[in-house]
C-alpha cells in the first residue's frame, strides 16, 4: 500500500533520500501504526509530535490505510 508521508520543520530532515521537499509517497508491504512508520523513519523519540491523517487529528496507534497522507510537525509557537 502506499503512505504519502509529510514531515515539517525540522523533521524534513529524516525524509528518505530522494524525497521532495515535505514529503515521499513510501509503500508498505504490510500494515502500520503510525507509531511504527514514525520509528521507521527515526524520528527522534523524545520530541512530541502532531499527526494529522488525512487533514484530521489522529493518534499514533491509528493503523494507516492505502491512500492516506500522514502528516508530521513538532510542537509549534508562534506570537
Amino acid at each position: 500500500m502506499n503512505i504519502e508521508v509529510r514531515l515539517y520543520a525540522n523533521f524534513r530532515d529524516f525524509l528518505p533520500p530522494g524525497s521532495g521537499t515535505f514529503g515521499v509517497t513510501k509503500y508498505l508491504e504490510k500494515e502500520m501504526t503510525i507509531e511504527e512508520l514514525v520509528k521507521e523513519l527515526g524520528l527522534p523519540e523524545d520530541i512530541p509530535k502532531i499527526v494529522i491523517v488525512n487533514g484530521a487529528h489522529a493518534e499514533f496507534d491509528y493503523v494507516l490505510k492505502d491512500g492516506d497522507t500522514l502528516s508530521v510537525f513538532p510542537p509549534l509557537a508562534g506570537g
